[in-house]
């Protein structure tokens, strides 16, 4: 299969970012590309190139309108563990928001604005690793688990090996030997939790009412009005007044006190101190409480030397790409 066959997936919520996007990537031979600018309407159009066999090449913005790309990354990975992701955002990498992202899976960042030069190189290194793929059905290169390591900062050797497709011998071998020439430090050891089925790092916390078992819940907090005694909900008190006694409530600790936060469902209306927090695990999607969790003890490292920055480049400057881009404002 050609790499230029493999569909992609952009998620992006700017019309006129997704249609560079779309524009460059089928000038440079895809074939067939998807764009959602949504997270629903992406985690939908991803399901549907599964669901015919296709995993695509998925560009996800790092904000849209509906869900994160820290909500959307799992949701991928749970369908397919072999996804490759960019990530696309105008925070750092040593941003922990992009951190936590690649000790998810995902594989590529590229800072916006977009440039044509970063995606070239992005692409041409997801091809190479397609083709090698391809040739010798496994990643042989150890400098994927250096790379790993400069972008998350600090990681586990367990994080490493299952995100890299290394044993965890091969990955603490190698490691100890970037420790030997001073660009890693070794850390103490950790325990992680793992799934109770398939052994996987990558676990998300999932949060619901401990009634209705939903997700559909906020935060807020119970005002307790002296005067009347009334204790309500604080979206209770419009404009400052009691919804109880309708008398205005003025200084706090003298008319009123805020009592602890809260969550409460919109679904059931049920009021908790804590909501109920559950595992799910992204490769198996594989649901568990916490005392069923699986556990290991693994070494960590951090990389001490500060990232090469980047070579400035060019902004776009495709002219028939800007002319597309002109013409569809």
């Amino acid at each position: 299969m050609s790499f230029y066959n493999t569909p992609a997936l952009i998620i992006e919520d700017s019309p006129v970012v997704g249609l560079m996007l779309t524009q460059y990537l089928k000038k440079i031979g895809f074939t067939d590309v998807f764009n959602a600018q949504t997270g629903k309407s992406g985690i939908r159009t991803f399901i549907e190139l599964i669901d015919s066999e296709k995993t695509p090449l998925v560009f996800l913005d790092f904000d849209l309108p509906d869900m994160s790309a820290s909500e959307i990354t799992p949701e991928l990975f749970s369908k397919t563990p072999e996804v490759k992701i960019i990530l696309e955002t105008a925070h750092e990498k040593s941003d922990d928001s992009v951190r936590n992202l690649f000790a998810l899976g995902v594989s590529h960042f590229i800072s916006k604005p977009l440039r044509f030069d970063n995606l070239k190189e992005i692409v041409n290194t997801i091809k190479t690793e397609f083709e090698l793929d391809e040739s010798v059905g496994m990643e042989t290169d150890f400098d994927k688990i250096k790379d790993h390591l400069v972008v998350a900062h600090r990681a586990s050797v367990t994080r490493i090996s299952q995100t890299c497709g290394f044993s965890a011998d091969q990955v603490l071998s190698y490691l100890r030997g970037l420790v030997s020439q001073g660009d890693v430090l070794e850390m103490n050891s950790i325990k992680e939790i793992l799934c109770n089925k398939c052994n996987s790092v990558n676990i998300s916390q999932v949060f619901s009412c401990p009634k209705c078992n939903c997700s559909n819940f906020e935060q807020t907090k119970l005002i307790e009005h002296y005067d009347c005694g009334a204790i309500e909900l604080e979206s209770a008190f419009v404009d400052d007044k009691c919804p109880q006694c309708h008398k205005e409530i003025k200084a706090l600790g003298v008319d009123y006190r805020v009592m602890p936060n809260l969550f409460v469902c919109n679904d059931c209306q049920e009021k908790f101190p804590e909501p109920t927090m559950d595992l799910n695990c992204i490769r198996c999607g594989n649901k568990f409480s916490f005392t069923e969790a699986n556990w290991v003890q693994s070494p960590t490292f951090m990389w001490m030397k500060q990232s090469i920055e980047e070579k400035p480049v060019e902004d776009v400057s495709n002219e028939e790409i800007l002319k597309v881009i002109s013409d569809s404002s």
